[in-house]
């Protein structure tokens, strides 16, 4: 069936992008043979506009989003004003978007004045929402209870990470293993420790193992694909909401590669990860902890160095962190308590 328009427009804050936003934009294309999904930035609102046009972009790639400053004058939870939909339609024909755009598509009541105001069609879509029972007012009040109307791309990048790295054989594993079960939180496994065990198996020897920046990178790349999978994974989030816990990442793989590749810079690696660092660190502290060589581990003698070089990194990171010490119990009570007052302290969603 040939589409009746050039160009559909689909305009919201999609926040967060829900099933009903999907079903929105699927019902665009196929009236249009291409279509705009604009996303309206307002400052200060959460999950961010980038983060939201990233999740749409990635569940709907053959779209064209966009992200549009909001020039509403009115509160973005109250109903667009009259005068809103000749604004709008100036500032699309100012920024160039309303060139092709022969057809706008909504759900909302402001769909018909804004087509009218850009002289084009407008093609209702459940505006009953009977289709699909999802608003994002009831995801924000309720993201367990609104999981199930998530897209996954949504339900993973609104996932957050707790981190828990430390020296060896200071319970970092053991840790991360027991905050995932406290959490009901999916877990990561440390990438550099099954990726050591593969170089050592080719070199014969964990010692004859001659690192390179490579590896390095190979290891943070695999990490982020474990994040990833695991957070696409999920199930519906725990009580704290969606978390994931992560044995390593890659701040902690700077100091490995200052370990293994001393006089060579990491300073490439240092920004990806501060460009990709998790909301909240967990550093366990070797002290009280007896050092167990597992075949791998050699380095006893520099625990205490890397431990300080391990909280100096999340300590000018700019994310939280903490210091956990004392026996399992009291670490995975310090650790989820830290998990609370991050959520409690750090709102989810702001509209």
């Amino acid at each position: 069936m040939n589409p009746r328009y050039r160009r559909a427009l689909v305009v919201g804050k999609f926040l967060p992008p829900h099933l009903g936003h999907s079903a929105l934009i699927a019902h665009a294309s196929t009236l249009a043979s291409s279509v705009t999904v604009m996303v309206c930035d307002l400052h200060g609102q959460q999950p961010p506009a980038g983060d939201r046009a990233s999740w749409l972009q990635a569940e709907h790639p053959w779209a064209d989003v966009v992200i549009v400053a909001d020039i509403c004058p009115h509160a973005s939870t109250e109903p667009c004003f009259p005068s809103c939909s000749p604004a709008w339609a100036a500032r699309l024909t100012e920024l160039g978007l309303s060139a092709e755009v022969d057809c706008v598509v909504t759900s909302e009541s402001y769909g018909p004045l804004l087509a009218d105001a850009l002289g084009v069609a407008h093609e209702p879509f459940d505006p009953d929402r009977a289709a699909i029972p999802a608003a994002g007012r009831q995801v924000r009040a309720g993201l367990t209870d609104s999981w199930s109307h998530l897209p996954q791309a949504t339900r993973v990048g609104l996932h957050r990470r707790v981190v828990v790295l430390g020296a060896e054989s200071t319970g970092t594993t053991t840790l991360a293993r027991d905050l995932a079960t406290t959490l009901g939180a999916p877990l990561t496994h440390e990438e550099g420790r099954t990726y050591s065990w593969r170089l050592a198996a080719q070199a014969d020897a964990f010692a004859a193992v001659e690192w390179t920046q490579e590896h390095f990178w190979q290891i943070v790349f695999r990490q982020r694909q474990a994040e990833a999978l695991a957070a696409a994974a999920a199930a519906a989030p725990g009580p704290h909401g969606p978390w994931l816990v992560c044995d390593t990442d890659a701040l902690a793989t700077v100091a490995w590669w200052e370990r293994y590749l001393p006089g060579v810079p990491a300073n490439a690696l240092h920004a990806a990860a501060l460009a990709t660092r998790a909301e909240l660190y967990v550093v366990t502290s070797p002290d009280g902890v007896p050092f167990a060589d597992d075949g791998m581990r050699d380095g006893e003698h520099l625990r205490h160095r890397m431990h300080d070089r391990f909280v100096e990194l999340v300590a000018t990171s700019g994310s939280a962190y903490i210091v956990v010490a004392g026996g399992p119990a009291e670490r995975v009570a310090a650790a989820a308590a830290a998990v609370e007052e991050f959520e409690r302290l750090h709102a989810r969603f702001v509209a």
